[in-house]
């Protein structure tokens, strides 16, 4: 009798023991979510959804995550966070085991800002020619230097170009003469849509817009003295010019070149003149040096739209 009584059934009490009810087959995924490139810096925030179990997760300040109490099988981690492309992982957790998950976001390429300008030059001896001026800033999470390519699109006419960047500062500048535009004249643009998408070295792209060109300036200053290669011996040195009747707010501007070995360099400039001025005086009261220069008076509306003379040259022979 005794001996009977001590072949009784196991309790199965010990959680390891599968026979056991607190036994569970089941595993974990621990994550972490970074930047792309290295350093590798931590995500904190980031929305992780695991399938086909309908789980979600936010990252911690270190950039981590967990699910626990999966059942054994595959699945799939879906990463997102504002500013950066999605990101997806498959992973497969066994059973009774944990698993380690490391995603990592590309950051995506960003036009912060844009800047359109349009220019009309008039040419000597009775000829014009336009220009269309971008500056754009962009920006990206893993550093300015991961900004590829930005890209001018003016989907109306099909085209685009690209931008050119300047240093290593994030701003991209391009521009472009009418020979580089479509055949449809700059002034044709005003209304239609334009956009800037920008690009990074994983080919990521983004897309700004839509912007407008605020006016192309139609008017054109002309200019009445100096002009003619005429020598200027005394002060003041005046500049004289004939208005358009402008009706948009504008200011003048009057850029003066001097000529060294035959070719032209920026020698001064009097910004800001009062709308309906039609004469400046060189700053100071005094002559530039002696020598040949050119000058030429611009309309600049509030905008940084431009149009400017033809050049008028002069000469100095200071006393």
């Amino acid at each position: 009798m005794l001996l009977y009584s001590c072949t009784s059934p196991a309790e199965h009490s010990n959680p390891l023991d599968p026979k056991s009810p607190a036994f569970s087959a089941n595993g974990a995924i621990n994550g972490t979510v970074t930047g792309y490139y290295q350093p590798f810096r931590p995500l904190a925030n980031v929305e992780v959804r695991l399938s086909p179990q309908p789980l979600l997760a936010f990252t911690d300040e270190k950039g981590e995550f967990s699910f626990r109490d999966l059942p054994p099988r595959d699945y799939e981690i879906a990463a997102r966070h504002p500013g950066y492309a999605a990101e997806t992982l498959a992973v497969s957790v066994p059973q009774r085991q944990s698993v380690m998950a490391t995603i990592r976001l590309n950051g995506l390429p960003k036009v912060d800002s844009v800047a359109i300008v349009t220019a009309r030059v008039a040419l000597q001896p009775d000829s014009t020619t336009f220009f269309l001026d971008i500056a754009a800033t962009a920006s990206d999470p893993d550093g300015a230097n991961d900004v590829r390519r930005l890209t001018l699109m003016a989907s109306d006419f099909a085209f685009s170009d690209t931008l050119a960047p300047v240093g290593r500062t994030g701003v991209w500048q391009r521009r472009f003469r009418a020979d580089e535009l479509p055949n449809v004249p700059l002034p044709a643009w005003a209304g239609h849509a334009l956009h800037i998408s920008a690009e990074d070295f994983l080919r990521q792209q983004t897309t700004a817009g839509p912007f407008f060109i605020a006016r192309v300036i139609q008017e054109a200053p002309e200019t009445i003295a100096p002009v003619a290669d005429s020598l200027v011996t005394r002060t003041p040195l005046r500049f004289i010019w004939r208005n358009n009747p402008v009706a948009y707010p504008h200011t003048h501007e009057v850029e003066i070149f001097r000529i060294n070995a035959g070719f032209p360099s920026f020698f001064a400039a009097i910004r800001r003149i009062t709308a309906g001025n039609n004469n400046a005086v060189y700053p100071g009261g005094l002559l530039p040096p002696s020598g040949q220069y050119f000058w030429t008076v611009k309309i600049v509306d509030e905008f940084g739209n431009w149009s400017r003379s033809k050049e008028a040259a002069f000469r100095v022979q200071r006393p």
